[in-house]
């Protein structure tokens, strides 16, 4: 009695990658990946933010309001440098410095909706970028990329 044929999906199926391989491929995908967007991003904003401070207004959209500490914390500046970079986006109009309800010592920095809208911009623009970039991909590989995106966005959540 003959074997069933397996199907060409199934013989070309690669062995898992080990831990250590899949680190190293994240080692070397992830940089490239992410000087495209930051590339892009400087590009949507070009003239008016600085690198530093686009990055203040992406803080604030995934944290919300914060103090100048915990800005100059996550960008890994000095609270100086972060209180120059406040004042800048200040006069631009894309920040504003709000009192605490809670502790009237406290002033936490928040995006106006200019900076929210300007930070949406970019991202539009990156995004439409991107999705250029994933035109050439079957219906497929971008199941494949959405799933490892997913499973990427877990591990690191």
């Amino acid at each position: 009695m003959d074997k069933p044929r397996q199907s060409k999906a199934k013989r070309r199926v690669k062995p898992a990658a080990t831990r250590t391989a899949l680190a190293q491929r994240t080692l070397d995908g992830i940089p490239p990946i992410m000087r495209f967007i930051r590339t892009e991003m400087r590009g949507a904003v070009e003239g008016e933010l600085t690198v530093p401070q686009f990055r203040v207004l992406v803080q604030m959209n995934h944290h919300g309001a914060m103090t100048n500490g915990e800005l100059a914390e996550r960008q890994g500046v000095s609270v100086a440098a972060m209180s120059r970079m406040v004042d800048a986006l200040r006069e631009k109009g894309l920040v504003h410095r709000e009192q605490s309800a809670l502790d009237r010592r406290e002033v936490r920095i928040a995006a106006t909706p200019l900076g929210e809208q300007r930070f949406k911009e970019a991202r539009l623009s990156v995004r439409a970028t991107l999705a250029e970039r994933f035109a050439g991909m079957t219906a497929g590989e971008r199941a494949t990329l959405d799933a490892a995106l997913a499973i990427l966005a877990g591990l690191f959540a």
